[in-house]
């Protein structure tokens, strides 16, 4: 059976939404997208000054990770997180480690 995708954007701001209709949303760009309370909160995207401090933010792990091998798995921009029943953020940066870390 073919399941349609549920597209959000600017117009659904507060709409309530299940977990599993968020994480399988398509989302209209540029806007970010989180829920808070199962309600969707619809975000400008970010603006230059925003965008140069998380480049400095991921300079200095990328450099961590170099030189301490085994600590960091993946580091990405905008990881999504599960804060709760209802409660989807999106950070700006996402960093996870690996399993044997001790760092």
């Amino acid at each position: 059976m073919l399941e349609t995708r549920l597209e959000l954007g600017l117009k659904d701001q507060g709409q309530l939404l299940s977990n599993e209709e968020f994480a399988n949303a398509h989302f209209d760009e540029p806007y970010r997208y989180e829920r808070m309370g199962g309600r969707l909160i619809v975000m400008s995207p970010s603006g230059l000054d925003h965008s140069r401090m998380i480049s400095i933010i991921l300079k200095q792990l990328f450099r961590y990770d170099s030189q301490n091998e085994d600590v960091i798995n993946l580091i990405v921009p905008e990881g999504w997180l599960r804060t709760g029943d209802g409660q989807d953020r999106m950070a700006d940066i996402a960093v996870y480690l690996t399993e044997n870390a001790t760092s």
